[in-house]
């Protein structure tokens, strides 16, 4: 895709599922306890900002969005979240907890939590960015001494 992120897919009987939900009326207030849709949590203290959940989402629950004032981050649709944890297994730093209760309302109306990122440490498209980052990690300069 042009954003970088893999192909996305939504099974057809889950959007005829919230269709239906919609058509039922108002959404009930407060959380669901569900097994069909996942809510996605990011800690913001420890995200480092690289997006790879929204990379590897394969439903395009989790989004890449860019803004022209340099704000970025992810947004994340509950309605399309299958809970599959392929965000949470693909983080490197551990910052992404799935939980089972969804609100109603973001089901219904379709909404999106959005979480803003804080600038990465590394510049991300710098040739160096896979040593300066090793450096960085590493707390050091000597990433080739064995």
């Amino acid at each position: 895709m042009e954003d970088g992120t893999l192909p996305h897919f939504v099974p057809d009987r889950r959007e005829r599922l919230l269709d239906s939900l919609a058509r039922l009326g108002d959404a009930p207030s407060g959380a669901l306890a569900s097994r069909l849709w996942g809510c996605v949590v990011i800690d913001g203290t420890r995200c480092s900002s690289c997006r790879m959940c929204a990379t590897f989402c394969p439903t395009g629950a989790i989004r890449k969005f860019d803004e022209e004032d340099g704000t970025f981050g992810v947004l994340h649709s509950p309605s399309d979240c299958v809970k599959c944890g392929s965000c949470r297994d693909v983080c490197p730093e551990d910052a992404i907890v799935l939980r089972d209760e969804v609100r109603a309302s973001f089901l219904v109306e379709g909404a999106a939590h959005r979480y803003v990122m804080r600038p990465r440490a590394v510049e991300l498209g710098n040739a160096q960015q896979i040593v300066n980052t090793l450096r960085e990690r590493m707390k050091g300069t000597d990433i080739f001494e064995r």
